[in-house]
Order: structure tokens, then C-alpha cells, then sequence
């Protein structure tokens, strides 16, 4: 049965092969779990600006209605200030998680590439081992 000569191979002369794709598809699977949580955090941080956005425009017009004459919008109120203050540092965190998130994409891409080529490798060594010279005792 070719399943378990493939399994015998990969226990014997095929091992460090094996052993190579196995590390490998633990650091892409590590590699992918890391990419997920950063997309959470940048899709979070997105939806976080958004709502402070709307809120600093919505206090901005508040304040723009109550005035008892129009404002050409150089003065900011204390709650639209907030607002502004706390887009800049969630823009901050957004900016560096997204290029680490750039760059974990470029790892996944990396590591899958490289999965590929050692399953690649450990089957046609597999298939070069089973084609070799038969020995009978």
C-alpha cells in the first residue's frame, strides 16, 4: 500500500524532509493566525474612526446650529476637540497596524510558498525512492 511505504519514508529516509514541511506548516498556520488577529484589529480601528468621525461632525453642527451666528468652522468645540484628539492617535495605531499586517501578509505568502515546495520535495524524493532498484533477499 503506497499510504504506508509514504509513511514508512517519511519516518526513515524521508525524516528530515517531513520534519522540514512539519515546522513549516506550523509557522504558516502561526503566521495565518497572526495575520487574522491583525485584519481584526485594523477592521476595528477603522469602524472605531468612522463612529469618532461622524461624532466629531455631528458636535461640529450642533455647535454650528446653536451659534447665534454662522462660523466659518475655525473654532472647534471641547467635545469635537476630543473627538479630533483621539482620531489622531487611533490613525496613528491604525497606520502601524496595517503595515504590520502588510508585512505578516508578505510572511504568509512567503511560508506558503515555501509549504509547497518542501510537500513538493518530500513527494518526489517519495517517488524517486519507490522507483529505485529493488532488492530482494
Amino acid at each position: 500500500d503506497k499510504d504506508e511505504a509514504f509513511s514508512g519514508y517519511k519516518a526513515e529516509e524521508g525524516a528530515e524532509a517531513a520534519t522540514d514541511l512539519a515546522t513549516t506548516k506550523a509557522d504558516l498556520k502561526e503566521r495565518r493566525r497572526r495575520h487574522r488577529e491583525l485584519a481584526t484589529s485594523v477592521n476595528s480601528l477603522k469602524h472605531e474612526i468612522d463612529a469618532l468621525k461622524e461624532k466629531a461632525d455631528a458636535a461640529r453642527e450642533g455647535a454650528q446650529a446653536s451659534a447665534a451666528a454662522p462660523t466659518d468652522g475655525a473654532k472647534v468645540g471641547p467635545e469635537e476637540y476630543a473627538c479630533l484628539v483621539r482620531m489622531k492617535e487611533l490613525k496613528a495605531q491604525y497606520r502601524d497596524t496595517h503595515t504590520d499586517l502588510k508585512l505578516v501578509q508578505s510572511e504568509v505568502e512567503y511560508t506558503t510558498r515555501l509549504s509547497k515546495e518542501c510537500t513538493r520535495k518530500l513527494v518526489s524524493d517519495f517517488e524517486k525512492w519507490c522507483a529505485g532498484p529493488i532488492v530482494l533477499l
